[in-house]
């Protein structure tokens, strides 16, 4: 049996749907468990209704016929428990996955005696950019993916992520460096046949992901990624677009068929996992998360949004300064200059 915690949103509105009139304990007195077994109960009757008092909140069942007695318990049709037997898992929860691994090595030798990520931005360690990304998206179960001889150093720093209003962090070790889709394949266990959102370590953003993650938990299935409109395409993985679909990713392409950076932000339902075991590695010797991200293309759910405010890589020592001037700038905004009117004598 996987028990995972619900969002006071989620009890809210099962709480509502499971206690009619007068016989409704306080929210307080209860946690998803109570809330299961009342559906269990309910289950016996017959069939639980959707119900809505004007809160906002529903909550229906949907029997799944030919699989051995599944299932769904819908919140605004939004799929949240699967109960199957005596069993069931909570669905709709995202989990964030910070890729950390690598050795820096063009950041040399400031990474000699210590992890890239744990490098400072502006004020803060980069690791702290990418946690405050998922946090502030509504992300709450994280797992650090890291490597090199200073790993330890991000749970003394870490620790179970009480800086950032968290009670866990997962952590998992990379061994070597087999590029980013063979870190992300170190996250089978812990996503757990739920959706993921992945970010590069280095990655640092002005604005939210929250939109785009609202939208990729409203998608059945497939993949998002996030697009930002660059001048030198050339050095990232660049969209080719048609119409509204993405119709190819091409890695640093010498001519871009478009002006779109792929960013280092991924979101992937359970598939994913299937699709690196498949890979090859690349004429560097890793597996490219390119090749993923094509895969779904090819199957026809890879879907995108475009990225506001400013982004960045720190992976470099230009882009390390360019990050830290940003970050600096969107904390002190310098006022506009003053435009002196010239007055006639």
């Amino acid at each position: 049996m996987r028990r995972m915690g619900w969002n006071r949103d989620r009890l809210a509105g099962a709480h509502h749907a499971l206690f009619p009139g007068d016989q409704k304990p306080e929210l307080a007195e209860l946690d998803h468990r109570d809330l299961l077994i009342h559906m269990i109960v309910k289950r016996h009757d017959g069939s639980l209704a959707q119900s809505d008092a004007g809160h906002g909140y529903g909550l229906s069942v949907n029997h799944l016929a030919g699989n051995g007695g599944i299932q769904l318990f819908f919140r605004n049709l939004l799929p949240v428990v699967k109960l199957h037997g005596d069993r069931y898992s909570i669905m709709g929860i995202m989990k964030g996955v910070v890729l950390a691994g690598g050795s820096g090595s063009r950041l040399y030798p400031l990474t000699k005696i210590t992890n890239k990520h744990l490098l400072p931005i502006y004020d803060k360690p980069m690791i702290y950019y990418p946690i405050q990304t998922l946090v502030d998206a509504g992300i709450r179960d994280i797992l650090i993916v890291t490597g090199g001889k200073n790993a330890g150093d991000f749970l003394r720093l870490l620790a179970n992520g009480k800086n950032f209003g968290l009670k866990h962090i997962g952590y998992t070790y990379q061994e070597g460096e087999g590029g980013i889709a063979e870190a992300l394949a170190l996250a089978e266990h812990f996503a757990d046949g739920d959706k993921i959102c992945v970010i590069l370590g280095d990655n640092i953003i002005q604005g939210s992901i929250r939109d785009a993650v609202d939208e990729f938990q409203r998608q059945a299935s497939g993949a998002r990624i996030l697009l930002k409109r660059v001048k030198d395409a050339e050095r990232f993985g660049v969209a080719e677009i048609t119409g509204t679909r993405i119709v190819n990713i091409e890695e640093k392409p010498k001519r871009p068929k478009s002006d779109f950076a792929v960013t280092g932000i991924y979101m992937y339902d359970t598939t994913v996992f299937d699709k690196i075991k498949t890979l090859v590695p690349s004429g560097r010797g890793e597996l490219e998360i390119t090749d993923v991200n094509n895969a779904y293309i090819g199957e026809g759910t890879m879907t995108f949004s475009f990225l506001e405010g400013w982004w960045t890589d720190a992976g470099t020592f230009d882009s390390l300064l360019r990050a830290g001037n940003l970050v600096a700038q969107s904390r002190h905004p310098q006022p506009a200059p003053r435009v002196m009117e010239k007055v006639n004598a």
